[in-house]
């Protein structure tokens, strides 16, 4: 649907080779050029390319599991340059990928965890942040990605705990929602 301030277009349905359906995530890049969705239900997550004069999805690209033991992708967000996009893929344990969008095939480990990673979100400073869970239990710690435009995260310190939240609370398995991209007008 294309929304202007006075009226909701008819909506542009796009079919793409890989229509998968159940979606989890879905996020676009910051010039609205590209969506990146993935389903923890279904085991799979893509890159798009979207038209946004004309509504229309199309150039579906698996962003594949690095290893055989990766799980369910989970978070799933774009780096702030947009060169590259990011996917968890979490079940047991955690890897946190970047995905090169130039170099498309080209894949980093940003982040190995012994806990579940949920959600992945990008955030006006710069910074992925990373919610996580730990044997079903949402955890009391919320942990960033300072680097995310430099290949891997920034390297081996990639991720740190950047806050504990006060006892009796946690961080749930998603962050709250809200618009965290904008396609532009």
């Amino acid at each position: 649907f294309l929304v202007k301030p006075n009226s909701i277009s008819e909506p542009v349905i796009s079919t793409v080779a890989s229509n998968r359906g159940d979606v989890g995530d879905f996020v676009s890049n910051h010039d609205g050029t590209m969506l990146a969705l993935s389903s923890y239900a279904n085991d799979w997550a893509e890159l798009y390319d979207f038209d946004k004069k004309c509504g229309i999805v199309s150039n579906a690209r698996n962003l594949k599991k690095a290893q055989d033991f990766d799980d369910k992708p989970h978070g799933i967000s774009f780096a702030p340059d947009d060169e590259s996009v990011y996917v968890a893929w979490s079940y047991q344990k955690s890897n946190l990928y970047q995905y090169s969008i130039k170099n498309f095939g080209s894949i980093s480990n940003a982040v190995s965890s012994q806990e579940n990673i949920n959600d992945v979100m990008l955030s006006i400073d710069g910074n992925l942040y990373l919610n996580v869970h730990k044997n079903g239990n949402p955890s009391t710690r919320i942990h960033v990605v300072k680097n995310p435009n430099s290949q891997g995260g920034g390297g081996t310190r990639a991720i740190e705990d950047i806050a504990t939240l006060p006892l009796g609370t946690n961080g749930g398995f998603e962050f709250p929602s809200f618009i965290s991209s904008h396609t532009g007008g």
